[in-house]
């Protein structure tokens, strides 16, 4: 029993506190639980303490107060607090040494996860490696311009071009989905407008209209599906034969076989690809001390050798499956009248490229930095040969190749990549830098490509592309983007483009922009324009035909090309 005065805990039946000798009385209804060897239990059960202290508790629930004591009945008292604070200390500390606990395996976990890797699976790590060195290039990309949003919805193409020979402006309405398109254009030249003229292309109907030439029609119209036989009809067939209306229809909005072929071209060479993996043997090489930007790192050093059999099976596969395409491809295009001039002109060109053979087995070397990254990549020098009987020794050379990527924020904000070919003594090498950041709100980018070869009358080329956009900045001029290319004799061409790029959920627009062209001479061409892409309702892509007139049907076309043929 408690006392009232100092809280001393008293034995149950006290009359007199041990402590302070003050009287004791009976503070609550609630019955004292004992142990066996009558000491009180440390915790009371729930769903007892819940009945006792219930509001409406009947009276007739509780106990009686011991003999000598007073018979009213108080509210019930808490564990005594010294014993909980203990406890609910104890349990914060053993709680917060858990969590602490956590956010280190969690901080290291992945260091650890590489180490082990790198250990026990070091093939697994460096493909670990690959894929983390390409996603930050992806992940760094999609922040800054996202054009994956229009993918599959219906858009609108708005634009307009001024110069000083004339002008352009309209809109091309597009959806793959309803395979409709309406593109809507005004133009002038030498004090002649020419305005709202219209172009609707479907599968069922393709309708034009030219207001300024035609107006006793709102459209003459094509049927896809009479096309040729109309263009037979009128005598045309031996020069519209070999084009394919239909096809290139679907084509436009990407319906057509082509598509499907070019799915399964992307998987046949995928599937070389796995067989030419699978014959590739890999090592861990240990470490390596490699220079990249100037900065001395050491790097995991891991190679793949692929022997020169699989290389070459590798290589032919592909050129068979180019050829093979293309070709096919081509030909649906021309309705299946590819001319025989073309066909042997394609055949000629791949003959050429598979008489090429690979001589050596191909060594990569990658290398990775402590937080596994790919920094570097090279491939050991190896031979590449015409195999052709008519082949001499300068039909082959010396090539090698190598990767960096130099950036400190992520690797691929920096890449260097190098090109080198030797043959008969002479050697070129050809070169691309590119670098890029993205810092409070503001994306530079900087692209070069240079060739060079290290004789005295050696053709030289240089091109370069310098770009920066101000994100934040969504009134005034915020994109600039330089292009100049260079040739041997030091003639410089030069590009600039200016204006205000801006980008939102629903749409991307370049306003109030211009196009400085300068060639080598000196002469200036200026252009300005705009361009808005926008996610639109498809319902808007439509035209009223009520007032059209077959193409074929329409008299002053007719009368103007019969007897032509």
């Amino acid at each position: 029993m408690d006392c009232s005065k100092c809280g001393q805990d008293n034995k149950p039946n006290a009359l007199y506190c041990e402590k302070c000798g003050a009287e004791l009385t009976v503070r609550s209804q609630r019955p004292v639980l004992l142990t066996e060897d009558g000491e009180k239990p440390v915790f009371v059960p729930l769903s007892y303490s819940d009945t006792i202290n219930a509001p409406e508790a009947s009276h007739s629930s509780a106990p009686e107060a011991p003999s000598g004591s007073s018979s009213h009945t108080e509210e019930l008292r808490p564990l005594p607090k010294s014993r909980t604070s203990k406890f609910h200390k104890k349990l914060w500390i053993v709680l917060t040494a858990f969590v602490i606990v956590l956010a280190l395996v969690g901080g290291l976990g992945f260091a650890f996860r590489l180490e082990v890797i790198r250990t026990i699976a070091p093939e697994k790590y460096l493909q670990m490696s690959l894929a983390r060195t390409v996603a930050g290039s992806k992940s760094e990309a999609s922040d800054i311009l996202d054009l994956s949003k229009y993918s599959g919805k219906a858009v609108s193409h708005e634009f307009s071009v001024d110069t000083d020979q004339g002008s352009a402006e309209g809109s091309l309405l597009y959806d793959s989905k309803s395979e409709q398109a309406l593109l809507d254009i005004s133009a002038a030249a030498d004090g002649t407008e020419y305005n709202g003229n219209q172009l609707y292309i479907s599968p069922d109907l393709i309708a034009f209209s030219v207001p300024d030439l035609i107006n006793d029609t709102d459209y003459l119209t094509i049927d896809p599906s009479t096309f040729a036989d109309d263009c037979e009809e009128m005598g045309w067939g031996e020069y519209t034969s070999s084009f394919d209306l239909e096809g290139f229809i679907q084509t436009l909005f990407g319906k057509s076989d082509i598509s499907d072929k070019d799915t399964q071209l992307a998987k046949d060479i995928a599937d070389l690809g796995v067989n030419l993996q699978k014959s590739a043997v890999f090592s861990s090489d240990g470490s390596a001390q490699e220079k990249i930007n100037g900065k001395d790192m050491t790097l995991d050093e891991m190679t793949y050798t692929i022997p020169e059999e699989n290389v070459n099976e590798f290589y032919q596969g592909c050129i068979s499956i180019y050829k093979e395409e293309i070709i096919s491809n081509m030909d649906k295009i021309a309705a299946g009248s590819l001319s025989s001039d073309v066909e042997d002109q394609l055949n000629e060109t791949f003959d050429g490229l598979t008489s090429l053979k690979i001589r050596d087995d191909l060594v990569i070397h990658y290398y990775i930095d402590k937080d596994g990254y790919t920094r570097k990549i090279s491939i050991d020098d190896f031979e590449m040969y015409d195999d052709s009987a008519d082949a001499d020794a300068s039909d082959s050379g010396t090539f090698g190749y190598e990767m960096i990527f130099g950036g400190t924020v992520r690797p691929t904000d920096t890449i260097a990549v190098t090109l080198r070919m030797e043959s008969e003594g002479v050697s070129s090498e050809a070169v691309l830098n590119y670098e890029t950041s993205y810092q409070n709100g503001i994306y530079a980018s900087s692209t070069s490509l240079a060739f060079s070869e290290d004789t005295d009358d050696a053709q030289k080329f240089y091109m370069s592309c310098d770009i920066e956009w101000d994100t934040k900045d969504t009134k005034g001029e915020n994109l600039s983007i330089d292009l100049e290319m260079e040739d041997d004799a030091g003639a410089t061409d030069s590009v600039v483009i200016t204006g205000t790029l801006t980008d939102d959920d629903k749409a991307t627009s370049l306003s109030d922009a211009a196009m400085e062209i300068t060639d080598a001479d000196g002469n200036s061409t200026a252009i300005d324009f705009s361009y808005k892409l926008a996610i639109i309702d498809p319902s808007g892509i439509s035209i009223d035909t009520s007032d059209s007139t077959s193409l074929f049907e329409y008299e002053p076309f007719i009368a103007n090309v019969t007897g032509s043929y």
